[in-house]
Parts: C-alpha cells; sequence; structure tokens
C-alpha cells in the first residue's frame, strides 16, 4: 500500500470521526482538525514527489514519454513493471511497451494508472500528448 493509501485511508476514518453525532464535540473538533492537517501533508508529500522525478511545469514536453512514465512509477514506490501491474490490473504488457514508448497509452489507461502512480491523471494526459492547448 503506497503512502497515499493510507493517507486516505485514515482521513476516512477521521471523517466518519468528525461526522458522527454520537461522538463528543471535543473529538469530533480533534479530528476535523487532523484531517486538515493530513491533507496538507499529503498535498506536501505529493508536491514533494513531484520536484524527485523533476516535473516542473512547462519542461516535461521535452522528456520522453516511457521514461518519464517510468520514473513516476519508481517514485510512486513500484519498483518494477509487475508490481504496477499486479496493482493496476493493467498488464505488464502494457507497462512495458509504454516505458518502451511503442505504445501510446489510452486515456482510460493512463487514467488508472494515474490513480495507483499518486498523481493527477490530467498529468500523464497532457504529456502523451492528449490535450489540446488553448489555441486549438
Amino acid at each position: 500500500m503506497i503512502i497515499e493509501d493510507c493517507v486516505h485511508d485514515a482521513l476516512n476514518t477521521l471523517r466518519d470521526i468528525a461526522t458522527d453525532e454520537t461522538v463528543d464535540a471535543e473529538a469530533r473538533i480533534n479530528a476535523a482538525e487532523k484531517i486538515l492537517d493530513y491533507a496538507a501533508r499529503l498535498g506536501e508529500y505529493q508536491d514533494n514527489k513531484m520536484d524527485a522525478i523533476g516535473f516542473t511545469a512547462g519542461d516535461h514536453a521535452e522528456q520522453d514519454f516511457g521514461e518519464y512514465f517510468r520514473k513516476i512509477r519508481k517514485a510512486a514506490g513500484f519498483k518494477t513493471q509487475k508490481q504496477l501491474a499486479l496493482a493496476s490490473g493493467i498488464s505488464q504488457a502494457t507497462i512495458s511497451r509504454i516505458e518502451e514508448g511503442t505504445q501510446k497509452p489510452q486515456v482510460g489507461t493512463l487514467t488508472i494508472l494515474a490513480d495507483y502512480l499518486g498523481v493527477p491523471n490530467s498529468l500523464l494526459i497532457d504529456k502523451v500528448g492528449y490535450l489540446l492547448s488553448d489555441s486549438a
């Protein structure tokens, strides 16, 4: 389980406490404060992960998508393609072809993979070339 999943599970538990009217008010307020803290920490973690793989807005277009995708996979904690395949349900062969640059992944595939990699799906969709510029 990657760190985002752990934080999301904690947030769901805290949300349940914060909205449970049978729990005393002080505990609900405490849970709500922890939700805000965890959400902020998750945002910082994701920003740091983007920095670690060298992502900055505007400069990612020069990178080869397969290499870029491989960096994101490894930064997300999936050391092997097989690990990501087992977690996501996307075949290892498809992941391999994406990383080799021999297959342009479909938007649905990118959306599924983005969830497991902990990155916005628009980041992958844009990088692979599906999003149109405003001038189109």
